[in-house]
């Protein structure tokens, strides 16, 4: 991310003589916005290891009350023994 944001910043040459402060200026806010994303995609990426570990949890705990259920869907009074 950070070498695509450094390959889109504007050289000094891109406004002309008349601007060159330009590119200057809008430096720290451009190193700004690439730390911005950069902490972006770690939560993004940390944001899906915990949807993925919430999903494996909830599919254990379906599983589980799945094979209960089944349990007590086959089971019977008559065959109860005392």
């Amino acid at each position: 991310m950070h070498s695509a944001a450094r390959r889109a910043s504007l050289d000094i040459d891109a406004y002309g003589q008349a601007c060159a402060f330009i590119p200057a200026n809008l430096a720290p806010f451009q190193a700004r916005i690439i730390a911005v994303m950069q902490m972006s995609a770690v939560h993004v990426e940390t944001m899906g290891e915990a949807l993925r570990a919430v999903r494996t949890t909830y599919q254990m705990a379906d599983d589980s009350v799945s094979g209960h259920l089944d349990l007590l869907a086959r089971y019977r009074p008559a065959d109860r023994q005392i």
